[in-house]
């Protein structure tokens, strides 16, 4: 926020606040609330759309049948943020993404208390797929049983 400045700039400032939120299955929640969000393949990915990176997340995990979008704050041109570029545009806007928006990452963990968590959401995961984990054991040739 703009401190010293006037009102208007102070609001105008929180609007176009920074914002960025890390979507991922619901199963991950009690290891990020006792340790943080941590890096997957180097880097914590994010999105500035709260919609379209539960969105993404949810199409990559149809096992998952809810998403959460957890917002967290970091400054303008922080930089631990910069653009991810392992999102295809056209694939965002299949999603009905902002490319623009649709991928950041962090280079290093977000801690829990980052995490605004009376404001994160739950999705349910359109892309659900009752029985894809079965199906995922079948194809990898995988057995049911413990080894």
């Amino acid at each position: 926020m703009v401190m010293g400045a006037n009102a208007f700039d102070r609001a105008w400032s929180l609007v176009k606040a920074p914002w960025y939120y890390h979507a991922t299955p619901m199963e991950n929640l009690g290891p990020i609330v006792a340790r943080g969000i941590k890096p997957n393949y180097g880097e914590v990915y994010a999105s500035r759309d709260q919609d379209g990176g539960a969105k993404w997340v949810g199409m990559t995990k149809p096992t998952s049948r809810h998403i959460l979008s957890l917002p967290f704050w970091r400054d303008e041109g922080d930089p631990r943020m910069s653009p991810g570029t392992d999102h295809s545009p056209i694939l965002a806007h299949m999603l009905g993404i902002d490319p623009e928006m649709a991928s950041f990452v962090s280079n290093e963990p977000i801690p829990s208390e980052d995490i605004d968590w009376e404001n994160a959401m739950q999705y349910e995961n359109p892309f659900f797929v009752e029985g894809m984990e079965e199906k995922l054991r079948q194809v990898r040739g995988e057995d049911d049983e413990p080894v």
